[in-house]
């Protein structure tokens, strides 16, 4: 729509948007038509903007493999390979699923906050336990880092072995990075089980 300074003033302010944003249209002589569409939802447009970010960024974390989605979806009792085909849009998930997942979730994020409180009390048993998960790939956790892949891979085939704390600082980064990856499936799916449509019809 042509600017008109009455309009564009009504429209802000009905709709909470930036003050800035009247400035940017009377240069442009333009208000953007979406305003006026009949369906227009300043809720919706969060949302939509919400989702293509998350799809985003889960697509990323998913792809770096630091959870094995085979331990995931046999410990959810999910038929064959379901996470897979859902992530590749062969298959759907149901809320019930999507439940179960945000469940296992939260167990591995309790593991991994445990891990990173192991460190600091030096901890080698709880360390141990986390390092040992059948659903986390430690190699891509510690980013690679073959020495200490290899320091901690002696430790879980020897007790005697002593735990390498000396490189406690590395580890604690990549496990409070992992655990800021685990926070956001987990605030992804609880998005997915009370927006998305397909979970709420």
């Amino acid at each position: 729509m042509v600017f008109d300074e009455k309009i564009a003033a009504e429209i802000i302010d009905k709709y909470g948007i930036p003050k800035t944003k009247l400035a940017i249209w009377r240069s442009r002589n333009a208000i953007p038509n979406k305003y006026f569409k009949e369906n227009f939802s300043p809720i919706h447009e969060l949302l939509k903007s919400f989702n293509t970010f998350d799809i985003a960024h889960i697509q990323t974390i998913i792809n770096a493999k630091k959870i094995k989605l085979l331990a995931i979806n046999e410990e959810c009792s999910f038929s064959k390979n379901k996470i897979y085909r859902a992530i590749h849009r062969q298959t759907r998930l149901n809320y019930d699923e999507v439940m179960q997942l945000i469940y296992e979730g939260n167990k591995l994020k309790k593991l991994t906050k445990q891990a990173i409180n192991a460190l600091l009390d030096r901890d080698k048993d709880i360390l141990m336990e986390f390092f040992n998960h059948k659903a986390l790939n430690i190699k891509a956790i510690l980013n690679e880092n073959q020495t200490l892949i290899n320091k901690i891979k002696k430790c879980i085939h020897s007790k005697k072995t002593p735990f390498p704390f000396e490189h406690a600082f590395e580890i604690e980064k990549q496990l409070n990075i992992f655990l800021l990856e685990i926070k956001f499936i987990i605030i992804f799916l609880y998005y997915q089980s009370e927006f998305d449509p397909k979970y709420n019809e």
